[in-house]
């Protein structure tokens, strides 16, 4: 369960980052792609905990849907903005491995 969530969260990441990076290649362009897919991340990620969470652990989905504003929510924000963070400082250092 864990992989099919891990999926969900760096996939909702990446495509929309990386599709609005790909028309509005700029400093600001990275930085609205960013934080569109930090905020998209942490909603495909509520709504997988939401589903997924009940599922492997048995807990009731109201369970799950109260941890949401203490737990779930904050994490995912820790995680993407820190995957943001990464991306934006290493990005261009690294981008020529990628296109040639």
């Amino acid at each position: 369960w864990g992989i099919i969530m891990h999926i969900a969260a760096t996939g909702s990441f990446c495509i929309v980052a990386g599709n609005l990076y790909k028309f509005h290649k700029s400093k600001k362009g990275a930085i609205i792609a960013l934080i569109a897919g930090v905020v998209t991340m942490v909603a495909v990620m509520c709504l997988a905990n939401l589903i997924i969470t009940p599922i492997y652990t048995g807990m009731p989905r109201a369970a799950v849907a109260a941890m949401i504003p203490t737990i779930i929510l904050p994490f995912n924000l820790i995680k993407a903005g820190a995957n943001a963070a990464i991306t934006f400082m290493v990005y261009k250092r690294i981008s020529h491995f990628l296109h040639d």
